[in-house]
């Protein structure tokens, strides 16, 4: 603080003593604020009986902001070490939820399999039991042969739904992969011929185009005859009297693509994401035919296993297309 008399000469710098504030009349008051760690500066006129001279009062920011910095600093300590606890928290909770959806999982595999097991014997022992009475000499009504036929049916559509069942299990548990060379064209003409009797029937014209260039696969035979021949099997099942199902393979770089093209119902492009999914069928046409709606999720499932997949495009009403690719050396096999 300072004094300076009417003509601006510095009087008093430090320690100013002045009479009491009420003896004071002001004049006139300005005040100048600055910003960071500068000072604010308030200039006042001072009269007693006549007017002797101005008042100066400086006063620093610094130690303000320097506390003022410090309690940023502590905020912004407080809120790192509160966001590094919430993401920890975060990220435990989620391994735990983890952890018990795997243990969940793990648990219905095991029920699935143990129980695809363990109905096997009574539907073995129902369809033994329906074959002998087919087979019976005794007379029989016809009305009992037709009830004997429907427990043949029903018992062999079960038979092959927990055979759909154990095989899932066994790739959801990881199992390890027995590795041999596929012989493409034989699979494919292996198929062809257990769809034959089907396409026949239905006068279906059943096409096969194999490439030239096709070459054996590292695989397991009998997946891929089971990729293939769900494909195919589905390809006849939904195509109308007199329509066609073409099976075309050829080599594509380092894989074999195998198409499965009907002219069938065709799916909904709505659908056509959801075709893989276990248990799901996409209209009633399909609902109303056999199967449990496993057929295509297997055949992902396998082709996937080979280091492959399989791909469909569709048109209602004009048809499907189903694409298979399987390479000729998996990744996975280095």
């Amino acid at each position: 603080m300072e004094f300076s008399d009417l003509a601006g000469h510095r009087r008093v710098a430090a320690g100013l003593v002045l009479v009491p504030q009420a003896r004071w009349r002001r004049d006139g008051e300005a005040t100048v604020w600055r910003a960071g760690h500068a000072s604010f500066t308030s200039t006042t006129t001072v009269r007693e009986d006549a007017l002797i001279g101005r008042i100066r009062a400086t006063l620093s920011g610094q130690r303000l902001e320097t506390g003022l910095r410090r309690l940023d600093l502590r905020l912004a300590f407080g809120l790192a070490l509160a966001l590094a606890a919430s993401v920890l928290g975060a990220r435990i909770l989620a391994q735990q939820a983890i952890v018990q959806m795997e243990v969940v999982l793990q648990r219905m595999r095991e029920f699935t399999g143990d129980a695809a097991h363990e109905l096997r014997g009574p539907l073995a022992a129902i369809l033994g039991n329906a074959d002998a009475l087919a087979r019976s000499e005794r007379p029989i009504p016809p009305e009992v042969h037709r009830s004997i036929a429907d427990i043949r049916d029903g018992a062999r559509q079960l038979s092959r739904l927990l055979d759909d069942l154990l095989l899932l299990a066994r790739l959801d548990e990881g199992a390890e992969h027995d590795l041999h060379l596929v012989d493409v064209r034989s699979c494919i003409a292996r198929v062809v011929a257990s769809c034959a009797a089907s396409a026949r029937e239905k006068e279906i014209r059943l096409n096969v185009q194999v490439g030239n260039d096709i070459e054996p696969i590292y695989g397991d035979p009998a997946h891929v005859v089971r990729i293939l021949g769900n494909l195919v099997d589905n390809a006849v099942r939904y195509t109308p009297r007199g329509g066609t199902v073409e099976v075309e393979a050829r080599l594509a770089g380092s894989a074999a693509v195998i198409r499965v093209t009907d002219t069938g119902i065709g799916i909904e492009r709505t659908a056509a994401s959801h075709v893989f999914e276990r248990f799901w069928r996409a209209d009633p046409a399909r609902r109303a035919s056999e199967g449990a709606g496993l057929g295509l999720a297997i055949a992902r499932a396998l082709a996937r296993r080979h280091g492959g997949d399989i791909t469909v495009s569709s048109s209602p009403g004009l048809g499907s297309t189903f694409r298979v690719l399987l390479p000729v050396r998996p990744v996975w096999l280095g």
